[in-house]
């Protein structure tokens, strides 16, 4: 299901719907647009740099609460260690509105270390959530409690 010009919400290649069993047959639609069409303006500004070949790819997306749990345990750490705020998370009344976002240069040129240095030049003044995960390879953005950086 095409969601906006890049990001489908069932592809195979971006990780934006939960992916547990729980989930997968699910159709709700369960993550915040607003978030995708940030991610459009990202891979734009990049694009506008980079000669048109750069490629966001969602890591991350929505997640239930068992599925954000056992993300938590398969790294070694208990339920108590999952932050049960994390923007990811939705529910029966409120969806998710965070991704974690690998960059990539389809013709090999730019590094996705070079990458994630020009996204986080560009979003200092991000009003939402955002932080580079420097040593895993990709970012985290969400539209939640105001400018956040970690």
């Amino acid at each position: 299901m095409q969601l906006t010009p890049h990001f489908n919400y069932t592809s195979k290649y971006d990780k934006i719907k939960c992916p547990c069993e729980k989930c997968k047959d699910d159709s709700t639609i369960q993550i915040d647009t607003a978030i995708l069409w940030v991610a459009e303006a990202i891979r734009t500004y990049l694009n506008a740099f980079h000669s048109g070949h750069i490629v966001l790819r969602v890591t991350s997306g929505c997640r239930c609460l068992p599925y954000h749990y056992s993300l938590y345990q398969k790294k070694g750490k208990s339920k108590a260690d999952a932050p049960i705020r994390s923007r990811h998370l939705f529910t029966p009344s409120a969806k998710s509105d965070a991704l974690d976002i690998v960059p990539l240069d389809k013709k090999e040129r730019y590094t996705t270390n070079d990458l994630l240095n020009v996204v986080e030049r560009y979003y200092t003044d991000w009003p939402g959530g955002f932080h580079v995960y420097r040593s895993q390879g990709f970012f985290h953005i969400d539209l939640g409690d105001g400018k956040r950086r970690w």
